[in-house]
């Protein structure tokens, strides 16, 4: 078996609101390895969302390591995380999350423009980003001009901006119908299988998490294999 890209080891999370303290994660481990399609499932509340933003360095972990091929993530300094983020990281969320005042195009161009890309190479890159997903007729489309599919399918072309070695999708299906859902489903499978990359899917679609290649299932802030 390969090293693991992403490993986390007795992560801890708790949320203290007024008195109450609230135990999110109990000591979470959990591997991550390339060319996979990696599925956390569990009910509402179980710390799945939570455990996907600390492992990409989003949200912090009371206690706990996160390796990244090697790397101990959780000793970086904030701005040394943002640039992991954006070198190595692609994020999806349930809701897009797209600028409305932008065309797809340039909603995928956006991620590579802030990492100091030249204008006319983030623009051939998103096309070719578009043509992925069977958008490049859309390029010049707002948000608001597409369907709820085609707008996660844009967000995932902007997840993978800046070739990210793991994507972690936050329950991307969770707004969308069962034949949009299957769609960027799929997606995900091409990429795993063609560009090799490793991809985390937080889900409550069991249909779904059945066709993944690892599972992890949450329950009461453990997680089982």
């Amino acid at each position: 078996m390969n090293n693991p890209l992403l490993q986390a080891k007795n992560i801890i999370k708790t949320y203290n609101e007024d008195k109450i303290r609230t135990n999110v994660l109990k000591g979470v481990n959990i591997d991550i390895y390339s060319n996979e399609l990696t599925a956390i499932v569990g009910k509402s509340g179980s710390g799945k969302s939570t455990l996907l933003h600390i492992l990409g360095t989003l949200d912090k972990a009371d206690s706990g390591e996160i390796f990244y091929k090697g790397e101990e993530l959780l000793k970086l300094s904030d701005k040394k995380k943002a640039v992991f983020r954006n070198i190595h990281l692609g994020f999806v969320y349930q809701f897009h999350h797209l600028l409305s005042d932008f065309s797809a195009l340039e909603n995928v161009m956006m991620p590579m423009l802030i990492a100091g890309i030249n204008k006319n190479e983030a623009k051939k890159k998103a096309l070719e980003l578009l043509e992925k997903v069977s958008l490049s007729e859309k390029a010049n489309s707002r948000p608001s001009e597409l369907s709820g599919g085609q707008r996660q399918r844009v967000a995932i072309a902007r997840a993978l901006a800046n070739s990210p070695e793991l994507i972690l999708a936050d329950e991307p299906t969770g707004n969308l119908d069962e034949k949009n859902a299957l769609m960027v489903f799929s997606l995900f499978e091409k990429l795993v299988k063609e560009d090799k990359i490793a991809v985390v899917i937080v889900t409550h679609d069991n249909s779904l998490s059945e066709k993944c290649d690892r599972v992890y299932t949450m329950k009461d802030g453990i997680i089982n294999e």
